[in-house]
C-alpha cells in the first residue's frame, strides 16, 4: 500500500474549495485568523512569503493536486481486485460478430466434444506503476535536454533560470504521465511483457473458477481468453483434456491469434483460435455423444 502524505490527503478530500484555499494560502494571498485573533498569511510566525517563492510553491501544490487523481496516488478505498460484476457501457463486439462466433462455438463443440468458451476483457489490471515509470522517463529527458543547453548558453546558474527550469521538468514528466492515462498505446510503452502475461493469466483463473468452468461431466472444458489492452491470449484447458491440448499445440493457437489481436480484430482472432482448437481436438476425440453443459456465450468483461 503505498504512502500518502498529508498535502495529498488534503488535496484528494477536499473539494475544488477547498483547493483553491489552500493554493492561496501556500502563495501567501489568503489571510486565515492565528491564535491570538490577529491575521497572518497562512504560515507560523506571520512571515510574508517571499515572491519568488509563490509562484513555486502555487506550482508544486498544483502539480500535487493533479497527481493524487492519478492511478495509484488516489486516497479512495481500493477496489476488489477481481470483480466479476463489472457492467461493459460499450459491447466489445457487435451483433454480427457474436452471432457469427455464436455459430462456429456449437459446429466446434459438436466436432471436438469439448465446451468451448470464449471470453474477451478490456483490462487485466490497472497497473499504477505505468504513470510513475512515464513520469519518471519525462523527469529524466527533460533534466538531460535543459542541463545540455544550459551548458551551452551559460556557464552560470541563477535563481532566475532555476524555477523555470524545475517548472519545465515536472511540467515533461507530468504531461507524460497523463498521456499514460488516457491513451492506451503510450501505457503500453512502459508495460513489461512478463508482468502483462501473469496478469492475464491470472484473470483467466479467477474467470474459470467464477464461471465454475470446471463442472462439466467429464471435465472437457476450455477457456479461451484474450486481453485488449495487454494483447495476449490464455488457453485454459480442463482437466479432462490436458492432454489433447498440450504446450507445443496451445502455442500454436495462439500466435495465429496474436497478429489479429495486435491489428485490433479481436473477433477475427476469437474465431482463428477456435478454428486451431477444433483442428486439434477433433483429430484426438474419439467421437461419441455429446451434451452442451455450458452456454455458449461470449463473456464480455471490462476487467479492472
Amino acid at each position: 500500500m503505498g504512502h500518502t502524505s498529508p498535502i495529498g490527503s488534503g488535496l484528494a478530500g477536499g473539494g475544488i474549495q477547498m483547493r483553491v484555499r489552500f493554493l492561496q494560502c501556500l502563495a501567501g494571498t489568503a489571510k486565515v485568523v492565528g491564535d491570538n485573533g490577529g491575521p497572518h498569511d497562512g504560515r507560523a510566525g506571520s512571515r510574508p512569503v517571499p515572491a519568488d517563492w509563490r509562484h513555486v510553491v502555487t506550482f508544486y501544490a498544483a502539480v500535487h493536486s493533479v497527481w493524487g487523481m492519478m492511478p495509484g496516488h488516489s486516497t479512495a478505498p481500493l477496489r476488489p481486485r477481481r470483480n466479476r460484476k463489472n457492467t461493459m457501457t460499450r459491447p466489445i463486439l457487435n451483433e454480427q460478430e457474436r452471432s457469427r462466433l455464436d455459430r462456429r462455438i456449437a459446429e466446434a463443440e459438436k466436432a471436438t466434444g469439448a465446451q468451448l468458451v470464449l471470453a474477451i476483457v478490456r483490462r487485466c489490471d490497472s497497473y499504477p506503476e505505468i504513470p510513475w515509470k512515464a513520469f519518471a522517463m519525462g523527469v529524466s529527458m527533460a533534466t538531460v535536454v535543459l542541463f545540455g543547453l544550459e551548458l551551452i548558453s551559460s556557464p552560470w546558474v541563477t535563481a532566475r533560470s532555476l524555477w523555470p527550469a524545475m517548472a519545465t521538468v515536472l511540467c515533461a514528466g507530468g504531461l507524460l504521465a497523463l498521456l499514460t492515462v488516457g491513451i492506451p498505446k503510450a501505457a503500453r510503452l512502459f508495460l513489461e511483457k512478463n508482468r502483462a502475461e501473469m496478469e492475464v493469466r491470472q484473470y483467466a483463473e479467477s474467470l474459470f473458477l467464477d464461471r465454475q468452468l470446471f463442472a462439466t461431466r467429464e471435465r472437457r472444458s476450455v477457456l479461451l481468453l484474450v486481453s485488449l489492452f495487454e494483447r495476449q491470449v490464455v488457453l485454459l484447458p480442463d482437466r479432462g483434456i490436458q492432454n489433447d491440448l498440450d504446450g507445443e499445440a496451445m502455442e500454436k493457437v495462439v500466435s495465429g491469434m496474436t497478429p489479429l489481436l495486435a491489428a485490433g480484430e479481436p473477433a477475427a482472432a476469437l474465431e482463428q483460435g477456435l478454428e486451431g482448437l477444433e483442428k486439434i481436438l477433433a483429430e484426438k476425440w474419439e467421437g461419441g455423444a455429446f451434451a452442451n453443459e455450458l452456454a455458449d456465450e461470449i463473456i464480455e468483461e471490462k476487467g479492472v
